[in-house]
């Protein structure tokens, strides 16, 4: 109990965490007194909730100042917790911590009351090992990253084990005594010690078993499909512990409020998250899983102009128009993040979160990023709705350019520099074409058909700016370039246009769902992806796909449309490339402390679950010694008051009966399957009878079963059990075959 609640007040997430001990050592005093009173169940219960009453909000009134009155801090207490709760009734922010350092007071203190009071009066080991148990590792899972957290769990699960099997042996040893086996003095060291090295193999083992570096898809999906309400419960309440500091260790975001062009990189097949999605969106929507939008671009460099705000208020985000299609993304983390991703264009994220954005001249807010309030750890996972363009080519051909103030402000950005060779490409590409969608279009397929894709390229003149070297020169590149030139051209033709920057789709995986409802993709580090974004009266923002080394965006034609232009593509890598942004990249250390962190994080687990299943697995062999599994859970179930269903209890009794008793329980059988089910009353010489009229031709089998039954039914003699199986087995098999054609001539007289 000591070694859990230590892993608790290691987390660092509040103030006045150690208040947590006096929980623990309270709630187990009281637990063992209370277990070895004679009180009954129900008043020891109603005595243990009027201590917790005093108890508790003394401790709490121990954070508190200490020049107040106790009357004074009960007072503020109460009206702290009724702030509280005011704010989760409206669903907002909760940031006094009292609420958290209530609820683990409560917790541990009921914990350790009822671990006491069943180690005492009951010596049940079950209800005291799971609860904690389950705590602990719910703590480490909220707190991967602690450089103790491995060692601390090590430790509580070399406890636990020594702690089971010190039980088991007190049970053991109350048994022989009962049945007057002699019990040498020392036997209990010598058990204890062998327990304490077992235990600590056992841990050491599970230390340096291998861990699975992919996880099963049968797995996933089992995992995805129970984890959704959990995930949906989980965020509703998130909002009630923002006050918690984030836990110790650094997260990995890949991209940040700048990012330069530059000279692209080979990247890796590292996970980095899976995402769960619809899986048939409507023709021409296409997923992507953006980080930022950045508005302003200079010398080879794209940056948000957007501030970090807080979200204490609702977002008041501008409307994204019609032919909209709304809905719900799951995102979980492979590697630790802070930047919450999201299909475009996102809505809010479960998750308490700030934002990075812009303050529009009529009130709404322009979004660039969300940020979770607490960094997410590998496997935490998040939930955001998205409105994703389903328009069609028709209705944004007939879009028009009647663009809101804010938006022609800030996304018609150019840098002075623009060469006028890049001005004039433009206007040539958009010659032909008398709307911003065509044009639009037009662009994305030059680039598709004219520019050759590229992981990496030459390192660029420093005297030359990068759009038009890319255009003319060098006419190759990766996604940043391709994204890049392409909202130049379109602002150079007035036409609104941002760059938006985080991971293509990735690589479908599985279906969650058995009607094929949501799919979920796994997305790699090189699946990092950039693209632009193209702004429609009416229509809200549309993304466009001018990178070759990604398909093309097929949308519908709408009924008034014409024969869209073909694009033009050329045979290229599937990967996409891009320049890690310099502002947010970890050192190797953190990376590798981090990796090695979650390595025996999953060791552990794995281990610690051997563990278990293998004594699990040894008590199994031991009682399949003494008592059939059968007969073992028929009384296990009714030790804790439940009725076992009819079928156990059959097996049961059939698990309780001599080879030879349930040889003979074939005759009966035979009989049901003929449709002659025995009376209760009915003799086996006179069940014999009737079952050799029904089968003639074992009469002679059945004859020795029941002789042999007679001899050790009804003599002091025992009967032959093996010939009474060899009996059993020929009537087993010819009142089968009778049954299947007494049955097959019922059909036939039916027709």
């Amino acid at each position: 109990m000591l070694v859990g609640v230590s892993r608790l007040t290691m987390t660092g997430w509040t103030f006045h965490l150690p208040i947590m001990y006096g929980a623990v050592i309270g709630g187990l005093i009281l637990g063992l007194l209370l277990g070895q009173s004679r009180y009954p169940a129900r008043l020891t219960f109603l005595i243990a909730f009027a201590c917790g009453l005093v108890f508790i909000p003394w401790l709490l009134g121990l954070t508190m100042d200490s020049q107040l009155l106790w009357l004074e801090r009960a007072l503020s207490l109460l009206e702290r917790l009724n702030r509280v709760i005011v704010q989760l009734i409206r669903q907002e922010p909760v940031r006094d911590s009292i609420l958290f350092l209530t609820l683990m007071s409560l917790l541990f203190w009921a914990l350790n009351v009822q671990a006491g009071y069943s180690l005492v009066r009951y010596a049940s080991l079950w209800p005291i090992v799971l609860p904690i148990t389950l705590a602990v590792l719910i703590i480490q899972a909220f707190d991967p990253r602690h450089k103790y957290g491995i060692l601390v769990l090590a430790i509580y699960f070399a406890l636990l084990l020594l702690v089971v099997a010190r039980l088991e042996f007190l049970h053991w040893r109350w048994q022989w005594q009962q049945e007057r086996v002699n019990v040498p003095a020392e036997a209990g060291s010598g058990a204890s010690q062998a327990a304490f090295i077992a235990a600590i193999l056992l841990v050491f083992m599970a230390w340096l078993a291998p861990a699975l570096s992919t996880p099963l898809a049968p797995a996933q999906r089992t995992w995805q499909t129970i984890s959704r309400p959990w995930l949906v419960v989980r965020d509703r309440f998130s909002n009630a512990f923002v006050s918690l500091n984030s836990s110790p260790g650094a997260s990995s975001d890949y991209y940040g409020q700048t990012m330069s062009l530059g000279v692209g990189s080979r990247l890796t097949s590292d996970a980095v998250m899976a995402v769960e999605a619809p899986a048939n969106p409507p023709a021409g929507v296409r997923y992507y899983w953006r980080a930022w939008v950045y508005d302003f671009y200079l010398d080879g460099r794209w940056q948000s102009t957007a501030s970090r705000a807080s979200t204490d208020a609702k977002l008041n985000v501008p409307g994204f128009g019609a032919k909209r299609w709304e809905a719900d993304f799951v995102f979980t983390p492979a590697i630790p993040f802070s930047t919450l991703y999201a299909a475009p264009q996102p809505l809010a994220p479960s998750r308490p979160f700030n934002v990075y954005a812009n303050v529009n001249g009529d009130g709404t807010v322009d979004l660039s990023a969300f940020y979770a309030l607490t960094p997410l750890a590998a496997g935490d996972s998040y939930m955001v709705r998205s409105s994703l363009s389903e328009a069609a080519q028709v209705e944004l051909r007939s879009a028009g350019m009647d663009y809101p103030e804010w938006v022609t402000e800030r996304y018609l950005q150019l840098p002075t520099n623009i060469t006028p060779r890049t001005i004039e490409l433009a206007q040539t590409i958009a010659a032909p074409h008398d709307n911003p969608y065509d044009i639009a279009e037009a662009v994305t397929n030059y680039l598709r058909g004219n520019i050759s894709y590229a992981q990496t390229i030459p390192a660029p003149p420093s005297e030359q700016e990068l759009v038009d070297w890319f255009l003319f020169d060098v006419r190759q590149g990766f996604c940043n370039y391709y994204a890049s030139a392409e909202i130049v051209l379109l602002r150079s033709l007035g036409i609104p246009a941002r760059m938006a920057v985080g991971y293509a789709r990735g690589q479908r995986s599985f279906d969650v769902d058995s009607d094929d409802a949501s799919v979920v993709y796994q997305v790699l580090q090189s699946d990092a992806h950039a693209w632009p974004e193209v702004y429609f009266p009416g229509y809200g923002w549309v993304e466009f796909e001018p990178t070759a080394a990604q398909s093309a965006i097929q949308r519908p034609l709408g009924l008034m449309a014409s024969t869209p232009t073909e694009p033009t593509t050329s045979p290229v890598p599937t990967s996409t490339p891009i320049n890690p942004p310099e502002a947010v990249a970890d050192s190797p250390a953190q990376a590798q402390s981090e990796t090695v962190a979650s390595f025996f994080s999953g060791l552990l687990s794995l281990g610690s679950a051997l563990g278990v299943f293998l004594l699990i697995y040894i008590v199994w062999r031991k009682g399949l010694k003494s008592k059939p599994v059968p007969i073992l859970l028929d009384a296990g179930l009714r030790r804790v008051g439940v009725t076992p269903p009819e079928a156990i209890q059959t097996w049961a009794a059939r698990a309780a009966l001599s080879p030879l008793e349930r040889a003979y329980q074939e005759v009966n059988e035979a009989l049901r399957r003929l449709g002659a089910k025995p009376r209760l009353a009915d003799t086996p010489a006179e069940r014999a009878v009737i079952l050799s009229r029904l089968l003639p031709e074992a009469s002679g089998p059945i004859r020795a079963i029941v002789r042999e039954y007679h001899v050790t039914a009804y003599s002091a003699g025992d009967g032959k059990a093996p010939l009474a199986q060899q009996a059993a087995q020929v009537i087993r098999r010819l009142s089968r075959q009778e049954s299947t054609r007494l049955m097959w001539a019922r059909l036939q007289r039916r027709k």
